[in-house]
């Protein structure tokens, strides 16, 4: 248990550093959260920070990074995942255009809460 805080607190830090070397100067602390979470599916602090540098400084990134969770819990391959998103907030999609990546159908297990960074 005190090893799976440890590994949660890390990916928190690293989001957050993330987040500010990506030139982020208000951060929500859902985006540090869904950030942990793509670190936790796989990605490295370099990749959640060239997404986090395709979108505007000043764009919230909570559906965003809501969607590469959901996308690699689904099976996409991270990156993969971090691409097509990257992909949407480059053309400026909006936060509909993005959900747009997700199926129809959600998995059993999927709610409509934004995705958590797993434990353990």
């Amino acid at each position: 248990l005190v090893v799976a805080a440890a590994e949660t607190l890390h990916r928190l830090e690293t989001a957050s550093r993330a987040l500010i070397h990506a030139g982020r100067d208000r951060i929500d602390p859902a985006e540090i959260a869904l950030g942990a979470a793509v670190l936790d599916r796989g990605a490295t602090s370099a990749q959640l920070e060239s997404v986090i540098r395709t979108a505007p400084a000043v764009r919230p990134l909570v559906v965003a990074l809501d969607v590469v969770v959901r996308l690699a819990d689904r099976g996409l391959a991270i990156d993969n995942a971090l691409a097509q998103v990257s992909g949407k907030l480059v053309s400026r999609a909006s936060d509909s255009q993005i959900r747009s990546l997700l199926p129809a159908t959600p998995p059993a297990r999927a709610t409509d809460q934004p995705a958590q960074p797993t434990t353990g």
